[in-house]
């Protein structure tokens, strides 16, 4: 876990990176396609994309929703 002195710094990465790949949610770094995910994204999701990082975010709706989210991420990541 993550000092919380860097909340702010993991959020900006977060939304940051979603910006940069042109995503709107965590889910959508993933292709459907195939399995393959690039180090970078899955260190992204396995690291930042957490339950901590994303209640910073203004993307989600809520708990459920962030919860949704992280469980999904790791499911995709264990299919890797």
């Amino acid at each position: 876990m993550v000092d919380s002195g860097f909340d702010s710094t993991l959020r900006y990465a977060f939304e940051k990176l979603l910006l940069n790949r042109g995503a709107k949610h965590p889910l959508e770094l993933l292709s459907q396609d195939t399995n393959e995910i690039d180090d970078r994204t899955s260190y992204f999701l396995e690291h930042v994309c957490t339950q901590d990082v994303m209640k910073l975010s203004l993307l989600f709706d809520g708990k459920r929703d962030i919860e949704d989210c992280r469980i999904s991420v790791c499911a995709r990541l264990i299919q890797v």
